[in-house]
């Protein structure tokens, strides 16, 4: 990700944030309060890595709506989302 930071327009590998731990998705007004415009996240249900909560999906769906023309999320969860113990309209 910092190689292509690099080399994109207007690139600043400044801009680039982490998560103070793995599989944890700050708040959206964290997220807001960064001025973040795209989140990239990994779901790791299978391997035990990691299993966002309700509370966290939550939080993204509502980081997405506060923006969604310039808010944009990519997010590897396709192996966790029918282990996740989340409400069936979530």
């Amino acid at each position: 990700l910092i190689e292509m930071q690099r080399f994109a327009e207007k690139g600043c590998e400044s801009r680039i944030h982490f998560a103070a731990s793995e599989g944890v998705i700050p708040t959206a007004a964290e997220l807001a309060d960064l001025g973040v415009s795209i989140f990239v996240g990994v779901g790791h249900e299978t391997t035990g890595a990691n299993a966002y909560t309700s509370r966290e999906i939550r939080e993204l769906l509502s980081w997405l709506d506060g923006d969604p023309a310039n808010r944009h999320t990519v997010f590897d969860a396709t192996s966790m989302l029918g282990a996740m113990p989340w409400e069936p309209e979530l």
